[in-house]
């Protein structure tokens, strides 16, 4: 999108047909209104197309009024985690130094009497002020501008929190290198707490802790988010003051009430106690907990024991209830063969299955193959290893827990 396109966009005559026409396929609204001059048709019907995924991200938010560029919608925050975030502080000032869309600054807005929204492009800096007036919110100060420079205005201890998601300077990169990423915030470590009592710095999911603490000599809390047991992000914590280093996992839905595990970084790691068999019950902690490091916490806690060394996977006799996670009923267990598996699945009628593979250089998918199944279904296939032993666990899932908070 460009100005021209957004200033266009804002008429109320093409904002009624983009509302008239939501529900339709943009590609045939383009086809329905091709040589239409004096209309933005393409960007048109890419916010048609953008606000149908608003609706499921954003849901609490006006979108069916607002305006969005399609790749900043994929790099927002949606509500879950924007409004996660914000709960986490409060203040009178924050600074958000790669606005966006401006989602994050939305949701902060009802937690600080002021929000510095910053944003370089242009276009994308008129839009997300566009859609706060959408949304009445009155309270953020939007700043087209280089953020960093911005910043180094402002009297030391000027904001009580700064916020900063960084991108990949490289957008075609897998790598979560923070060097490479802009702006260059593991340099900004001493300038951000110069200018502010705390900081909050979003990355990707894949990021380390141990790396974190490396980087960051302020860092007091390292979260993983996930989302609908899916990875969205890593959070981190900065403070000026020395506080004892927390790590935390997260795990967002409408569906259940937050769940959240969290320990403190100098606890020592528990060892949880092996069982032959294992139990008629198999467990998958979110994976926002599991990527935090912290599936021994909660197997202790739920007195879960664990089979072929397995850290991923933790198994009981009897259902643990108020699990973080997926419980699974085990229906048969099997050694690691794949004539045996298909006997047994032919026996119960099963063409779909689900697998996960850990401790095995099998991938799921060349098993998926093999069986000559389709992947799916309300069965899953768990196949555990260590050095000595392969075996096999059919399950059904059982349930999905949420923790009382």
């Amino acid at each position: 999108m460009n100005k021209e396109d957004f200033a266009k966009l804002k008429s109320p005559e093409v904002l009624r047909l983009i509302k008239e026409f939501s529900e339709f396929d943009p590609e045939k609204f383009i086809l329905k209104f091709a040589g239409t001059s004096s209309m933005p048709v393409s960007a048109m019907a890419e916010q048609i197309k953008s606000r149908k995924k608003a609706r499921t991200k954003l849901f609490d938010l006006p979108v069916d009024d607002m305006l969005f560029m399609p790749v900043p919608l994929e790099q927002a925050s949606g509500t879950l985690t924007a409004s996660f975030k914000a709960g986490l502080i409060s203040g009178d000032r924050i600074i958000d130094l790669t606005g966006g869309l401006g989602i994050d600054s939305f949701f902060f807005a009802h937690r600080f009497n002021d929000v510095f929204h910053c944003e370089q492009n242009e276009v994308l800096f008129s839009i997300a002020d566009y859609n706060a007036g959408v949304a009445g919110i009155s309270n953020i100060n939007f700043t087209c501008c280089n953020s960093i420079e911005f910043l180094k205005s402002f009297p030391d201890k000027h904001f009580d929190w700064i916020y900063i998601d960084p991108a990949r300077r490289d957008e075609t990169s897998r790598s979560v290198d923070i060097h490479y990423l802009q702006p260059d915030v593991a340099n900004l470590e001493a300038l951000l707490l110069a200018k502010s009592k705390n900081v909050i710095i979003k990355l990707s999911p894949a990021f380390d802790v141990n790396e974190a603490i490396k980087t960051f000599h302020a860092l007091t809390r390292f979260l993983v988010v996930s989302v609908n047991n899916e990875c969205k992000e890593a959070l981190l914590i900065l403070s000026d003051e020395t506080k004892e280093l927390r790590i935390t996992g997260v795990e967002l839905s409408r569906s259940y009430p937050p769940i959240i595990i969290e320990t403190s970084f100098a606890k020592s790691r528990p060892t949880i106690r092996e069982s032959d068999p294992p139990g008629n019950f198999l467990y998958e902690t979110f994976c926002g907990i599991s990527k935090a490091g912290l599936n021994n916490f909660v197997a202790q806690e739920f007195n879960l024991t664990a089979y072929l060394k397995s850290e991923y996977y933790f198994f009981s006799s009897t259902r643990q209830e108020n699990f973080p996670g997926k419980i699974f009923e085990i229906i048969e267990k099997i050694p690691y063969n794949i004539k045996t598996l298909k006997k047994m699945l032919r026996r119960l009628k099963i063409d779909k299955l689900n697998i996960k593979a850990k401790g095995i250089a099998v991938k799921p998918e060349d098993v998926t193959k093999k069986l000559k199944l389709k992947n799916g279904g309300d069965y899953f296939l768990f196949i555990l290893a260590d050095n000595e032993l392969t075996e096999m666990f059919l399950t059904k899932i059982e349930k999905i827990h949420s923790m009382d908070l």
